[in-house]
């Protein structure tokens, strides 16, 4: 898929009439209208920098190629398809296995490439989807613990969020492993604050899963939703 310069101006120019359309609704206090084209307008940011054809150089094309070599084995990350030449398995950049990060990533990304081709773009769809969706978490937290208007405007500013964008499109480091360590702990925190109003053992379930979710995308980090559940849930 072929992104050229022509198409930015368009898209810049809908996202921008999209988050003027929210504001509307929002004076109106049209709290589904605003969500709606504010998550719009964070999709077409976000589309925005995963159009670009290259991969960028830290980290996103090391993740590129072992997503893509998991295709084919997905159980083994592998640097290199086949070590044609002596490598280093002290270090990280020139190991033939790879295990500098967390399988669940690659696995989505590998999977994404393999159903709809392996390109720049299909790679980078999975942090282009789960971004957005975040934006929606963002405004359920924030309804919860501020209300409706504070929700919007947390979700307002995570959508214009420039190193958020970034991240999600490969252009800095860490890239897409941490688009999917973001989602599944903002996941994990959003059903902790649910189940602080309505005590469930599926809501238990989800956060337990998110929490293993988190940490297969970013290792022990991931336990960060522990402390807050204890937090939330001290009273009780």
């Amino acid at each position: 898929m072929e992104y050229t310069a022509s198409l930015a101006i368009p898209i810049l120019a809908l996202s921008i009439v999209a988050l003027g359309a929210a504001f509307y609704f929002f004076t109106k206090e049209k709290v589904t209208f605003s969500l709606g084209l504010i998550i719009f307008a964070g999709f077409l940011l976000r589309l925005h920098c995963a159009l670009d054809i290259d991969l960028h150089q830290w980290d996103e094309r090391f993740h590129a190629l072992v997503a893509k070599n998991m295709i084919d084995s997905p159980l083994e990350p592998k640097l290199y398809s086949d070590a044609l030449l002596e490598y280093d398995y002290k270090n990280w950049g020139k190991n033939y296995i790879w295990l500098h990060k967390q399988p669940l990533p690659f696995w989505v990304m590998g999977l994404s490439m393999h159903i709809f081709g392996i390109n720049a773009f299909f790679f980078r769809l999975p942090s282009l989807l789960l971004s957005t969706i975040l934006i929606g978490f963002t405004f359920l937290i924030g309804k919860k613990f501020y209300g409706e208007k504070i929700g919007l405007l947390a979700a307002f500013f995570h959508t214009i969020n420039g190193l958020i964008i970034e991240i999600a499109s490969g252009r800095v480091a860490t890239d897409h492993v941490d688009t999917f360590f973001f989602f599944f702990i903002e996941l994990s925190i959003l059903l902790i604050v649910l189940h602080r109003e309505r005590k469930s053992t599926l809501l238990l379930l989800g956060i337990g899963v998110a929490t293993g979710m988190a940490i297969l995308s970013k290792w022990l980090p991931g336990l960060i939703s522990i402390p807050i559940f204890m937090v939330l849930n001290f009273n009780s």
